[in-house]
Formats: structure tokens, sequence, C-alpha cells
């Protein structure tokens, strides 16, 4: 399992994890990746690969979470544009 804590910023590029074959045995497939934290990215987000519909590389399992403290007390280096923020509107799908 992998938990990761912050923003992600893919500006010109994707943010995602490489498809791996079976001959990188036990590392091509992961159980399960947590994102606690906002993904922007340029392209589609990847982080698991199905061969012919099947699970075959990756985490099988993914969840991402939105962290409210980061709009407010966001990590050094973070891009901004304006110094007052607020959530416009947030929803929860599933």
């Amino acid at each position: 399992n992998m938990l990761l804590f912050g923003i992600f910023i893919a500006q010109k590029g994707t943010f995602g994890r490489d498809h791996y074959q079976s001959n990188y045995n036990p590392w091509y497939k992961r159980s399960k990746l947590e994102v606690s934290g906002s993904i922007i990215s340029n392209k589609r987000v990847g982080t698991k690969w199905t061969c012919s519909g099947t699970y075959c590389s990756g985490y099988n399992l993914r969840e991402n979470s939105y962290d409210a403290n980061q709009t407010i007390n966001p990590p050094p280096l973070t891009p901004f544009s304006d110094d007052e923020y607020q959530i416009i509107k947030w929803e929860e799908s599933q």
C-alpha cells in the first residue's frame, strides 16, 4: 500500500505510474494507492493498467481524498493566484 499527502502538479505531463510487465514481479502489481490532497495533471491520471480488460499492472485500488487544510495552509512552494482562498463548491460523488 502507498499513501501520499500533498499537492501533485504535472503541468506538462501526467501524474501516474508506468506499466510494468510481470517479469518485474512482485512490484508490477500493487494493492492500494491513497492520495490525500490534490492532483493537477495536464493529461489523464493513470495508476492502474488493464490488459484485455483484466488488471495487469499498477495499483488495483485507488482512493483520492481532498485535504481542505491545504487551502489555508498549503505546502511550501505551492503556486497560487490569490491570497484569499475560498471553496466555491465541493461535491463528493460515488
